[in-house]
């Protein structure tokens, strides 16, 4: 069934690689929608998903305070710049 729903999608792209239309981005959700539970029912015991879980989720912990840091980091790097060419 969402491989049908997916052909159809994608027969929204001819020769001349037409626009993504709204109904194909409706039938591309709905067929996202409809496989995911037995996405998750055939991914949820694979050992590799339990890896990238128990490394997602500390990386989306922290990832807002490295990038505030690294911009933090930039500005001073600017001002001290600034300062050494005066």
């Amino acid at each position: 069934m969402a491989g049908i729903a997916m052909l159809i999608c994608l027969s929204g792209y001819g020769d001349e690689l037409r626009v993504w239309t709204s109904i194909n981005a409706l039938f591309f959700t709905g067929a996202l929608a409809m496989a995911m539970p037995s996405i998750f029912a055939a991914m949820r015991d694979w050992r590799a998903d339990r890896w990238i879980g128990k490394f997602s989720y500390p990386a989306y912990l922290v990832h807002m305070r490295v990038m505030r840091s690294e911009g933090e980091v930039r500005t001073i790097g600017r001002r001290i710049a600034k300062s050494g060419s005066r």
